[in-house]
């Protein structure tokens, strides 16, 4: 694993603006699009984005191909984590990000948490 060191420079957006936005995606990863990225056995919040695209083919759009995505980052109060998934033409009905895609975060983010960090699962209820 590779530790990246933040450039110094300008800011791009007001300490207000990403707070904003860091609490919007944390919001549409517990109850939102991308919910099934929750990590709802432990006491970890994500944050994080869906997102669906028709794929292009020859300049055209083509018919019933996609590409579903989730990225997000973990834990939202402090970042340490930053998991992007991308499935081109998923094969199993569904092909929105946040059925194919947040599932898929959840399970590495899950992994992360216990087997890196050593944190344990604890028994939320399964509806929030």
């Amino acid at each position: 694993m590779r530790e990246l060191t933040p450039e110094t420079g300008y800011p791009i957006m007001s300490p207000e603006t990403a707070a904003f936005i860091r609490n919007a995606m944390t919001e549409c990863a517990a109850y939102g699009t991308g919910n099934k990225a929750h990590l709802r056995d432990y006491r970890v919040a994500v944050a994080g984005k869906t997102a669906t695209a028709k794929l292009l083919t020859n300049g055209s759009y083509a018919s019933g191909k996609y590409r579903a995505s989730f990225c997000g980052f973990f834990p939202a109060e402090n970042p340490m984590y930053v998991i992007v998934i991308s499935i081109e033409n998923p094969s199993a009905g569904a092909y929105y990000g946040g059925q194919v895609a947040a599932p898929i975060f959840q399970r590495i983010a899950g992994r992360i948490c216990s087997d890196i960090h050593g944190i344990l699962p604890f028994p939320f209820p399964k509806e929030i």
